[in-house]
Parts: C-alpha cells; structure tokens; sequence
C-alpha cells in the first residue's frame, strides 16, 4: 500500500502518482489526525466556490462544508441564512488567510 502525502489518499501498490493531486505517492499507509483551521465563512455559496478554486490552484487543498440551506440552492435563496464554510489544512492556514484577504479585503475567521 501507498499513499499521498498531499491528500493522503490511500492506494494499492503498483501506483507511482496520485491521479488526484499529481504528488509522487509514498510507501506506508497515509497519516491521520491532521487538523483543519477555518479560513472562510459566507452566506453566499458562489463566493466559496471562487475561493475553494482560488486556494486549490495555489495548491492549498481546501474543504468546503455548506449547510443544509446551501445545499438546496438556488431554491435556498430566500432563507435568511445559509452558511458555507472553508477549512484548510492548520499548517496552510496563514498562506491561504493571507491569500483571502487579499482577494476580499480582508475577512477575520477569529472574528
């Protein structure tokens, strides 16, 4: 068994590169218990998705949790809130916080 050390994914042997993130896969089996840091939260659901593409074409990996209003969109609309949040890896917090503050201006998750 192998896996990535970027996304850690997990695959059998005989795979020498990751098909998701393209990262050299390495012998063993991947490291668990990596923590997340929000770095985004948003009631509009199309500006999480610009900023998930954003930081991922920097090579930040990024999860994005919208909630169950978000989920039914467009039909969610007219809820009063429908949150999205955006989590990174803790170590790639500071990189993809200052990558977001350039592009909106300067969002706090802190705040």
């Amino acid at each position: 068994m192998s896996f990535c050390p970027e996304c850690a994914r997990a695959y059998p042997a005989g795979r020498d590169i990751c098909p998701a993130c393209w990262e050299r896969l390495q012998p063993g089996k991947p490291r668990r218990g990596s923590s997340l840091a929000l770095v985004f939260e948003t009631n509009a659901f199309y500006e999480a998705d610009m900023l998930e593409t954003l930081l991922q074409n920097e090579g930040i990996p990024c999860l994005k949790i919208p909630s169950h209003g978000a989920l039914l969109w467009p039909a969610a609309i007219s809820w009063p809130r429908m949150h999205t949040r955006l989590y990174v890896r803790a170590d790639t917090a500071s990189a993809a916080r200052a990558l977001i503050a350039e592009v909106t201006g300067g969002w706090d998750a802190d705040a």
